[in-house]
């Protein structure tokens, strides 16, 4: 053996020194198959004229600046990436100025359709190809899989180069060595332009679909858009992903998935389905657990190579669908959480991700790679406050999801005894944060952790040991892993036990609500976990008291100030002088006493370390505060003894005026009214008529001469309020110029009518509304009723409930639709009963 073995090394090497070595792979060796009568894929027809079509469309690509192409080819996704931001303002009230945003969208998905006139020549060759209906199934499925192999070999091709350039910069950023982090961003986009694959491809295709549905062009087109949601439906069914959240844009389509599911119930019927999804950090193993699992072939390497969510079908055996009672199972792979690419996005993705992907399974595997589950535990705090906040919102999410903890590379001999305990304590924590945002959000019946998200810490834990024997790339599998995997597989197989499967369209609705509610609450994903929610909470509640104590301690002053003013008779502009100079002093003051105030509860409060990031936050907040209490007081301030100095002034006037009147009247008497008598005296009973007619004339005369001799000015017509605000919400609401124009009418047909006939009245305006409100076309089916009508659900509720606000003891009715627009919150806590200044209590 020894000397067979020097032998071989001592040729390997003489090879070697020589250089006559011929670097050789698979496929260029694949002709010798044929001559040695070895059947090989290579010679099938159908591969053949597939790798042909493919080779077509990558010259196209060859051609192009590999940081060039995904931006020369993918046109419409960047215009999707801007809509999608469009969607969460408008959807989480963060821009005011609604048509403005929904203006934006339109004009995007209209950007986007004239994109799909003029496509690229790669993307049209590949849907022509697609959809080419002389083609064999076996030829474009070949076609697809040489376009994913040449589109892999690119990218691996360019991206080693630039993942080493970044991070040769980002340590030289990390040692302070002067880098720009300009560069180092300029870096992560080229590496993301790099990163070009056929899931790209396909998202592009999704795209399409949504541009062409949502404009609702002309014949060609909608036939267009129904044969790619059918090849779409068809690639599932062949084993191909289907992205279902896109990894860019973080945003669901949810006109084009629901319409793929729509063709796969066309195709299969409304089948019972079981949803399993994965969960876990970064290269923790998720998509080689379930290709494992079921045999399928999600993207597996280190880094982030799943981006998004993706989804595959499996049809079940008969004995399964006989015994569980559904009949295919549809896989879902995430990309991993807490990335590290991702950071600047903070927390708000991870949780959006885990709590749309948790929602929508039946079962979700929670995988951890070693035995530290604090990460994934913060992600699971922040779903149970969203879900519980989602339920509230819409009746509809009523989710109560499973979920299995899988512990990688951790061997079951004495994992199992040492961490249950561990796992118990996480349990409690877990049950006391369930209870705690339930009693927070006001929801019953919320008693445990379980209550919202099913998990048996005795029968849900699984530990698996390492995937390889050794250290790769020379490591074969370890067989435990795959007996471990298949005992999961069995025992999750199970679980729908304990509860009804959902059919395609249950899916596709729950899908839709979750969702939209996802895409509604803001709030909570922001942090990292429960404890950070609630300690925002109490924080938030502290400042708002420091303001409003801030803010009736100066309005306080000002109202002493204000009476000072009301009783001075001279000196006025000295006396503002002073007073502005005195409230200036006294705000500062406040300051200085409410900021220590705050000072000390970052020190002292049980949750500061929690607490200390929003420390700058709670000052800028105080300091906005100052900011308007200093120019609203001294306006106040100013306009006050102005007024004063101005009623002062008046009231001089006055006194000089009934003088005047006074000595015009006896005037008048004696020497116009005397001498018109008979008798000369005063009496009119002496007078005839012509002659009171003549004294009549003759003192409007006098008495107009003698107002045109005193020193005031007439007040204007007043205006007429009511009309002032109907023609500023026709400008700011012209979407809605219908909705108001029938409200307007109506108020104004009502206003001398019994309580019964408006009421009837009302309910006829609505149905009007109803019938008469314009039909848009609308870019996102989200604002538009179920008959499409431009109406949101706030306004026709607002519409059927007639609401008044009390203001200085005196009931105020609140126009309804006025209430929506305006969103009117008034409230009566102002210390001085002044009405029109704003609550600070809401600051």
């Amino acid at each position: 053996k020894t000397d067979i073995r020097t032998k071989i090394k001592e040729s390997l090497t003489s090879i070697k020194k020589g250089g006559n070595v011929m670097h050789l792979n698979l496929e260029n060796v694949s002709h010798y198959a044929f001559r040695y009568g070895i059947n090989i894929d290579e010679n099938n027809k159908d591969l053949q004229k597939g790798k042909t079509l493919a080779n077509g469309i990558m010259n196209k690509l060859w051609d192009k600046d590999p940081k060039d192409r995904k931006r020369d080819i993918l046109h419409l996704q960047k215009k999707f990436i801007s809509w999608s931001e469009y969607s969460k303002q408008l959807k989480r009230m963060e821009d005011i100025d609604f048509d403005k945003i929904h203006n934006r969208m339109q004009e995007c998905r209209k950007e986007q359709f004239d994109m799909v006139q003029n496509m690229t020549s790669v993307m049209k060759e590949f849907i022509d190809i697609s959809l080419n209906s002389q083609l064999s199934n076996q030829t474009k499925m070949y076609f697809l899989q040489w376009m994913k192999i040449y589109l892999d070999i690119e990218s691996k091709k360019h991206l080693p180069d630039q993942e080493n350039k970044y991070h040769k910069m980002w340590n030289s950023i990390t040692c302070k060595v002067g880098t720009d982090v300009n560069e180092l961003r300029k870096l992560e986009s080229t590496l993301d332009d790099l990163s070009f694959g056929l899931e790209h491809i396909l998202r592009e295709i999704g795209q399409v679909y949504e541009a062409i549905k949502e404009l609702k062009r002309e014949r060609k087109f909608e036939v267009l858009a129904d044969n790619l949601s059918i090849f779409a439906a068809d690639l599932l069914l062949d084993g191909y992903p289907l992205e279902i959240m896109d990894g860019d844009a973080s945003h669901v389509p949810l006109t084009w998935i629901n319409a793929v599911f729509d063709k796969l119930k066309e195709r299969l019927g409304d089948k019972k389905i079981y949803v399993i999804s994965v969960l876990g950090i970064q290269s923790s193993g998720k998509s080689t657990l379930l290709n494992t699992m079921f045999g399928l072939n999600f993207s597996v390497s280190a880094g982030r190579c799943t981006k998004g969510v993706f989804a595959q079908l499996i049809s079940v055996e008969e004995k399964i669908y006989g015994e569980y009672g559904y009949e295919y199972i549809l896989v879902l792979d995430t990309e991993g959480l807490r990335a590290m690419e991702l950071a600047n996005l903070q927390y708000k993705r991870d949780n959006e991700l885990a709590s749309f992907i948790i929602g929508i399974g039946a079962v979700t595997i929670v995988n951890i790679k070693g035995e530290n589950n604090s990460d994934i535990g913060e992600v699971l705090q922040i779903c149970v406050h969203a879900f519980l906040r989602m339920r509230l919102a819409n009746n509809n999410i009523d989710l109560q999801p499973g979920c299995y903890f899988v512990h990688q590379n951790v061997p079951d001999v004495i994992a199992k005894s040492k961490m249950l305990y561990s796992y118990k304590k996480h349990k409690d924590q877990l049950d006391d944060i369930a209870t705690a945002v339930a009693e927070h959000e006001n929801v019953r019946g919320i008693n445990h952790f379980s209550d919202v998200i099913e998990f048996d810490v005795n029968k849900q834990i699984w530990y698996f040991p390492n995937l390889w024997i050794g250290d790769p790339p020379m490591a074969p599998a370890n067989p435990g892993y795959s007996e471990t995997v298949l005992k999961l597989k069995t025992d999750i197989l199970k679980y729908p036990e304990k509860y009804s499967s959902l059919t395609f369209t249950k899916l596709q609705e729950r899908m839709t609500d979750l969702w939209k509610a996802i895409l509604n609450e803001n709030f909570v994903f922001s942090f990292k976990n429960s404890l950070e929610v609630r300690s925002y909470a109490l924080l938030e509640e502290k400042i708002l008291n420091v303001n409003k104590n801030f803010y009736h301690d100066v309005k306080s002053k000002t109202h002493n100030y204000i009476n000072t003013i009301n009783s001075c008779e001279k000196d006025f502009s000295c006396l503002k002088q002073n007073i502005l100079a005195e409230i200036e002093e006294h705000i500062n003051e406040c300051y200085l006493r409410f900021k220590s105030e705050l000072n000390d509860y970052f020190s002292t409060a049980e949750n500061k370390s929690t607490i200390n990031q929003w420390e700058a936050f709670a000052t800028q907040k105080l300091e906005e505060i100052v900011s308007y209490l200093r120019y609203n007081e001294s306006n106040k301030i100013s306009t006050a003894v102005d007024l004063r100095e101005a009623n002062y002034k008046n009231l001089k006037k006055l006194e000089k005026y009934k003088d005047d009147i006074e000595i015009f009247v006896k005037d008048l008497v004696a020497n116009k009214v005397c001498s018109s008598t008979q008798d000369g005296t005063s009496s009119l009973e002496n007078m005839s008529a012509i002659q009171r007619t003549e004294l009549d004339d003759m003192f409007n005369k006098e008495w107009d001469d003698f107002l045109n001799r005193l020193d005031f000015v007439q007040i204007k017509d007043k205006k007429n309020i009511r009309k002032e605000v109907w023609k500023f919400l026709k400008e700011q609401y012209r979407a809605h110029i219908a909705i108001l124009e029938i409200y307007q009418n109506t108020k104004e047909h009502n206003k001398d009518k019994l309580p019964d006939q408006k009421t009837n009245d009302n309910n006829k305006a609505m149905s009007s509304i109803k019938t008469s409100a314009e039909k848009v076309e609308s870019t996102d089916n989200e604002y538009c009723d179920d008959d499409g009508y431009v109406m949101t659900s706030g306004i026709r509720e607002n519409l059927r409930n007639e609401e008044t606000v009390r203001i200085d003891d005196t009931d105020f009715e609140i126009e309804p639709l006025q209430r929506e627009l305006y969103d009117i919150k008034v409230k009566n806590e102002d210390t001085e009963g002044i009405s029109g200044e704003p609550d600070y209590v809401n600051y």
